[in-house]
């Protein structure tokens, strides 16, 4: 059905897309655990925000798979209600410590250090999806 180099091509994008799955469930973990030591909502947002990314990741893959098996397929209403869950959890988490914790100390130091190391991981997945991008929209839309 696809050429050779089409296959290739296909299993360089799943290739790149699993790489981006670890380094983010990674980071997501880091974020998880630290945003506890530090205090920090903003660590736990982006926590929950590179748990979407593996979500995102993860529907690209069974995209492409399904595009590769000839059926045609719309990821992009299902990427739309995993990134409204999580945006409803941050809110959620933050309206609940708002009104329902008293304050405490925020690790400043610490949260910038992981937030620095968290961009460096996303940057390193951009440059990773945009040299495999081509033409295929789930590339593009991950």
């Amino acid at each position: 059905m696809f050429s050779r180099k089409i296959k290739l091509h296909i299993n360089h994008e799943v290739s790149s897309l699993i790489v981006c799955i670890i380094l983010n469930l990674v980071i997501c973990l880091v974020n998880l655990v630290f945003s506890f030591v530090s205090n920090s909502k903003s660590l736990l947002g982006d926590s929950i925000d590179a748990f979407g990314d593996v979500i995102t990741y993860i529907i690209a893959i069974y995209a492409i798979h399904k595009i590769a098996t000839g059926k045609n397929v719309d990821e992009s209403f299902w990427l739309g209600i995993v990134q409204m869950i999580l945006s409803c959890l941050i809110l959620e988490e933050i309206i609940r410590d708002s009104f329902f914790t008293k304050e405490t100390d925020v690790h400043f130091e610490l949260m910038l250090y992981i937030s620095l190391i968290s961009l460096l991981v996303n940057l390193v997945c951009v440059i990773l999806l945009y040299l495999t991008r081509k033409k295929d929209s789930n590339i593009k839309a991950a």
